[in-house]
C-alpha cells in the first residue's frame, strides 16, 4: 500500500489516505507560541511605551497564519466573523418617531 501522509494537515481532523478512517491531529500549542526570547516593553519616547506582540511583534499575523492552514477552524472563524460582525447592527426606525429616529 502506497500511503501519502505528505499532503495532512497534522493539526486538525483529517481523513487517512487508503484507509476508511479518521485521525483527529493536535500539536501542543505551548511549542507553537512559546517564545525563546524576554519580551520587554518597547520605548517610543519617555511618556510612552507599549508591549510587542510576541518577540518580534508578529504574533497577530501567525495566529492568522494557523488559522488559515486549519480547514474547520478557518470556517468557523469566517461564520463567526459574517454572522458577529457582518451587517453590524442595525436600528429599525419604520416605527418611530423622528426624534428617536435620529442619529444617536
Amino acid at each position: 500500500m502506497d500511503l501519502s501522509f505528505s499532503d495532512l494537515n497534522f493539526n486538525s481532523v483529517e481523513t487517512l489516505p487508503d484507509y476508511d478512517a479518521s485521525a483527529a491531529f493536535t500539536v501542543n500549542s505551548a511549542t507553537i507560541f512559546r517564545e525563546e526570547v524576554d519580551i520587554v516593553p518597547t520605548i517610543v519616547d519617555e511618556t510612552l511605551s507599549y508591549i510587542p506582540w510576541g518577540g518580534d511583534n508578529l504574533m497577530p499575523f501567525k495566529i492568522i497564519e494557523y488559522i488559515e492552514k486549519d480547514e474547520t477552524l478557518a470556517t468557523c472563524h469566517i461564520f463567526n466573523a459574517e454572522v458577529c460582525y457582518g451587517s453590524c447592527l442595525r436600528r429599525d426606525t419604520c416605527i418611530c418617531t423622528a426624534k428617536e429616529a435620529a442619529p444617536i
